[in-house]
């Protein structure tokens, strides 16, 4: 006994090995954690996915519905082709879905669409985890508005390459939605108009209107005068052009854009001939870019463009108006008024306030950007959501997409 009791304390008081035992549970529990993450956010991915893909569908066949004679049957049929169409996202995500529910209402009309999904798991399944499920619903109630709507385009130095590319596919995704090839409605007009900028705005053959009539390039920046940041009517002379030469060489980075402005029009052919002609160069005035997406849809501005393009009187219950800011970089360049201590940023700002004030929806995309661009652009966005942040080109499509489908409805719940 005496020796067996020993054996005992001997073996109590051995911590041979003892780091080793420590380590394979740490190293367990690590990897099970690891699992979880790796599989969450797999499932994110993949809840994501199938929100746009609803989205889409719930758009398709809430058009179907408002548009035609079409059976609920034809108009199901519709919702579950669109989704299958863009949920392939999920594919390798090994994703099982159940049944797509489609619940249509004439009286509304809306389209309401649900679904159950279950994300297989990979290393979740040494905690005995072997599936994530969520669920994803889209509602779609489909008003007959019209849309006015001014997109500010980046198409700065920093965007060349592969993000001017990516750009030029989301703004033809937004055309593509919002201006079908088959046509809007005959009682719905959609007109959407490009702001592009860098250091200045080419203002085309409108610069003369605003600036001086000696200018020769085209190009315009900042404007003088009590309306510096609202959308009051111009004057000639209200905006500066290169001939005005400012005098603070520390912020004088003046160039002229080659893309010009495009007044708010229905024409795809227009729209897309103007996406074409995105060519990037130049510093980031991005308050200039902000103030023409505005002006391009302003009331205010309806003497200065082509009677095709007049915007509608504001708070209109029939019309929409909103304008998309966009930019991969801090707002840095700014002449006159950057003389009196309001940078770039500042005067965006400014400018967004005075566009909410009017009833303005503004959306916001920072596209691979640094936080001074997110902040400015958080600031200018509206409160529902209409910051988004693109990290690659996938995503800022998506933002676009999204911001599509959103004018086109203005009430999609999810």
């Amino acid at each position: 006994m005496s020796s067996l009791f020993h054996s005992i304390l001997k073996f109590r008081d051995d911590d041979k090995g003892g780091v080793a035992i420590i380590f394979g549970i740490c190293f367990v529990v690590l990897v099970a954690f690891m699992g979880l993450a790796i599989d969450g956010a797999r499932v994110v991915y993949a809840a994501r996915s199938t929100t746009m893909a609803l989205d889409a569908a719930a758009l398709a066949a809430a058009k179907v519905l408002s548009e035609t004679d079409a059976s609920n049957e034809e108009i199901q049929n519709i919702a579950r082709e669109y989704f299958e169409a863009n949920v392939e996202n999920t594919e390798g995500m090994d994703v099982d879905f159940e049944d797509l529910q489609v619940v249509i209402d004439r009286s509304v009309p809306s389209v309401r669409l649900s679904i159950e999904g279950a994300v297989n798991n990979t290393f979740s399944r040494v905690m005995d985890f072997d599936a994530f499920s969520f669920s994803r619903n889209s509602t779609v109630i489909y008003d007959r508005k019209d849309i006015e709507l001014g997109v500010m385009i980046d198409i700065t130095g920093s965007m060349s390459g592969t993000k001017i590319a990516d750009l030029k596919e989301a703004a033809r995704d937004l055309v593509d939605i919002l201006l079908p090839e088959d046509g809007n409605p005959p009682d719905q007009k959609t007109r959407i108009g490009f702001a592009p900028y860098s250091a200045t705005v080419n203002a085309g053959s409108y610069a003369a209107v605003v600036s001086d009539e000696e200018s020769l390039d085209g190009c315009v920046f900042e404007r003088t005068g009590a309306d510096a940041y609202t959308d009051a009517a111009p004057d000639s002379g209200n905006f500066l052009s290169a001939e005005d030469n400012p005098t603070d060489p520390e912020n004088y980075k003046y160039s002229c854009p080659a893309s010009e402005i495009l007044p708010i029009t229905d024409s795809r052919a227009q729209l897309t001939s103007s996406i074409n002609s995105f060519a990037t160069g130049g510093w980031t005035a991005g308050h200039l870019g902000t103030a023409w997406a505005y002006y391009l849809i302003s009331p205010e501005w309806s003497d200065i463009w082509p009677a095709d393009s007049e915007p509608v009187e504001y708070n209109e219950a029939d019309t929409i108006k909103a304008v998309i800011l966009m930019t991969d970089g801090e707002f840095n360049t700014s002449y006159l008024n950057g003389a009196e201590n309001q940078t770039s940023s500042d005067q965006a700002i400014e400018i967004c306030d005075d566009m909410k004030s009017n009833n303005v929806v503004i959306y916001s995309v920072a596209f691979q950007a640094p936080a001074a661009a997110e902040a400015t652009l958080r600031a200018c966005a509206s409160d529902d959501g209409g910051y988004f942040n693109a990290d690659n080109g996938e995503a800022l499509r998506e933002a676009f997409r999204d911001i599509a489908i959103r004018l086109l409805n203005l009430r999609i719940s999810g």
